[in-house]
């Protein structure tokens, strides 16, 4: 994979400069791509019937129907006004994912760029929060008692933070996966199995990178209307490094770069384990969710939401194992440490 490039340097002041790099030059191009379909769309909709005559209206018209249905299921007909900001999330998203297809540098592989989408639902929620909530917005911080005051702010700080670093994360690995597979696989497997990789990690993945990135805004600032709901957040264990040289010294027989190789491969196996537990857990709550659809029809938005949240942090554990398997087993970087 190759890295963000920078094409130009602009001084503002003092140390701050403006970059220009390969992913700044990605978004030009998908915006100005946009803008002309956008431009194109609206010259067309002055021709449009109340019947529609031609196969360009009536997928517009699907398409803004399916979007208008999508956002009122999930967030509920008083914001449903807000569908037109999300459709352009989820489009510039989604077509920011898809551009390496075409060679063009993906700008989601800049943590600069998903950190500026998790910015803007941030501001949003709390745009939204004030305007519905008023002074009892700064009472919801010291929701149930004022001792969760720094507990909550920590909360909503970790939203844009969540967002911004799944969504990069999810897109810089399949980039790190496809980097590593050119690199050290042979050339008659370069042919077909690429392309059916990049199929699943530049357009599934992306797609679904995509519409999970718009599902968790829209659940996310539903339920800061009418009500605040405050999830806790759970500290995660600190674990000590071990020298693994010093260890390999002490066994007879067996260099240190073998011990190395070795811990390495049992530890790109127990990475690569993560993904039957993901797999066993989406189908699982998959399966529920559509017990619970089938029992209660009505609340269809709202477990599908649930659902999707759930599945989105357990996908990203199985993309996250793989991408840690690969780097142990192809580009192990403990192996320079021994030297």
């Amino acid at each position: 994979m190759d890295g963000i490039k920078v094409y130009k340097v602009i001084p503002l002041f003092g140390d701050f400069n403006l970059l220009i790099t390969s992913t700044t030059l990605g978004t030009w191009i998908v915006g100005a791509i946009l803008i002309f379909l956008a431009v194109l769309v609206r010259v067309k909709l002055r021709k449009f019937k109340d019947v529609p005559e031609t196969g360009f209206q009536n997928v517009v018209e699907l398409i803004v129907d399916t979007m208008d249905n999508f956002v009122k299921s999930t967030m509920g007909e008083k914001l449903a006004q807000y569908g037109n900001w999300f459709f352009g999330v989820i489009v510039l998203i989604w077509c920011f994912n898809l551009c390496s297809l075409l060679g063009i540098p993906s700008p989601t592989t800049d943590i600069a760029q998903t950190l500026a989408f998790g910015l803007s639902t941030f501001f949003l929620i709390h745009f939204l929060w004030i305007k519905n909530r008023k002074l009892k917005y700064f009472k919801d911080y010291i929701e149930p008692i004022p001792v969760f005051l720094p507990m909550n702010i920590i909360g909503e700080v970790a939203i844009p933070v969540s967002l911004s670093f799944r969504l990069f994360g999810n897109v810089l690995g399949g980039s790190i996966l496809m980097g590593l597979i050119y690199g050290y696989f042979p050339m008659y497997l370069k042919i077909g199995v690429p392309s059916a990789l990049h199929a699943y990690f530049d357009a599934f993945s992306g797609s679904m990178q995509a519409f999970i990135f718009t599902v968790l805004s829209m659940t996310f600032i539903r339920n800061k209307i009418p009500d605040v709901k405050k999830i806790g957040l759970k500290r995660t264990p600190q674990y000590h490094k071990e020298d693994l040289s010093m260890a390999a010294e002490n066994i007879n027989g067996i260099t240190a770069e073998a011990f190395v190789l070795g811990c390495s491969a049992i530890g790109a196996g127990i990475a690569l384990c993560v993904g039957m537990g993901t797999g066993i857990g989406e189908g699982y709550a998959a399966g529920k969710a559509v017990e619970a659809v089938a029992r209660q029809p009505e609340a269809r938005g709202a477990i599908m939401s649930t659902m999707l949240i759930g599945d989105a942090v357990a996908e990203t554990t199985a993309i996250y194992g793989l991408v840690v398997a690969m780097i142990l087993l192809f580009a192990n970087p403990l192996i320079g440490k021994l030297s």
